[in-house]
């Protein structure tokens, strides 16, 4: 398997801290180092339409060694969403009760799936694959099938 991947979506969450360009910033600066990820570069938030308009919003994301983590929120529906995907494992419960806290969702759904379920960690096994296919694919391409 390559990684978790953690989606959370937040219900009835506070329209002032979904609104906050400066809010959505500390959350994702704070973020990696809580569930002991790498930040990379510092988070880029943005206002996306201007508030009052339908589908008005913040969205975010953080990139980290070890994938990212991207927010998008829609304050005049007080929803949230969420994604924490990572190339390692992570405390699931941890990264959902910071995010409850800090956008104070009363209500949330959250699904977590398990990326790249073939995706080999283990160098040897990694070797063993790359050697097939290029046996594999360097019969095909003598045969002029590619």
């Amino acid at each position: 398997m390559y990684g978790p991947h953690l989606i959370l979506e937040g219900y009835d969450a506070s329209k002032r801290k979904l609104s906050s360009v400066g809010h959505i910033y500390r959350t994702l600066d704070d973020y990696p180092a809580l569930i002991g990820m790498t930040k990379i570069m510092p988070p880029h938030v943005q206002k996306h339409l201007t508030p009052g308009e339908p589908g008005w919003g913040v969205s975010g994301f953080v990139i980290i060694a070890e994938s990212h983590i991207a927010i998008h929120t829609y304050p005049e529906i007080g929803f949230f969403a969420l994604d924490v995907f990572s190339c390692k494992d992570f405390d699931i419960e941890k990264a959902i009760r910071y995010a409850v806290k800090q956008f104070s969702l009363t209500q949330y759904d959250h699904k977590l799936l398990n990326r790249g379920e073939d995706y080999p960690k283990d160098i040897a096994e990694s070797g063993a694959i790359v050697g097939a296919d290029r046996r594999k694919f360097g019969k095909t391409a003598a045969r002029g099938r590619l």
